[in-house]
């Protein structure tokens, strides 16, 4: 009964609230608000009247309509958008940065779902990339679950792509003890992305000693 309401709450209660996205006001209840993130900690308070304002951080100033449609998930407990990749990133960005617990949830899902469904490397590779440039660890564990010898083998066709990897996504996927992939390809993934370095990058010989390789010995991987 509570959530047959919310959706309907503007009409039983003014909201006390406007959410500021760029230009954008979007209408809300500090009560749900409350409830569903942590924007009423994150952000300072304005007020204008008996409303307050919460505007917030601006790099989400060109999705308005996302961001709108997130508050308005809060009202019944479901994300009615779209859920394409680009958009999911930042919707997930969102539930990072204002701990909307439920819906992040949502999105690692639907990440789940688009990695295992294509059966080449792009998605793995999109996903394991946006994980590190936001630092989830989740997003990376991820990435560690859905990886296999196709994907990586997929992926090392195109050096232009391995050549995307940073420093700290190769470390995440050579260094793990969760992996179930064959460790030569993997090793191989290694070379590709060092043959696509200028120079040998910083750091490569702590990255060495780090490497979780079970079967292939340190040798094995000094002489390639």
């Amino acid at each position: 009964q509570l959530w047959a309401r919310l959706p309907n709450l503007p009409e039983y209660q003014p909201y006390d609230c406007e959410v500021t996205v760029g230009s954008t006001p979007i209408p809300a209840h500090k009560t749900i608000l409350a409830l569903n993130s942590s924007i009423l900690r994150e952000i300072k308070e304005e007020k204008s009247g008996e409303i307050v304002k919460l505007e917030v951080d601006t790099e989400f100033d060109d999705y308005e309509d996302i961001i709108e449609s997130v508050v308005k998930s809060f009202y019944c407990g479901v994300f009615n958008c779209d859920m394409e990749f680009d958009r999911a990133k930042i919707v997930y960005k969102f539930c990072q940065k204002y701990s909307v617990e439920w819906l992040s949830k949502g999105v690692v899902a639907f990440f789940d779902d688009v990695i295992k469904q294509d059966t080449g490397h792009k998605t793995f590779l999109d996903v394991l990339i946006f994980s590190h440039q936001i630092w989830s660890v989740e997003l990376m564990k991820l990435c560690i679950k859905n990886l296999n010898d196709d994907k990586i083998c997929s992926l090392n066709a195109s050096k232009e792509e391995v050549g995307q990897l940073t420093y700290f996504c190769v470390e995440t996927l050579v260094t793990s003890d969760e992996l179930d992939v064959t460790e030569s390809i993997l090793c191989d993934l290694l070379f590709t992305w060092l043959d696509t370095r200028p120079c040998i990058p910083p750091g490569y010989e702590s990255l060495l000693s780090k490497i979780r390789f079970r079967f292939l010995g340190k040798q094995y991987i000094m002489s390639r």
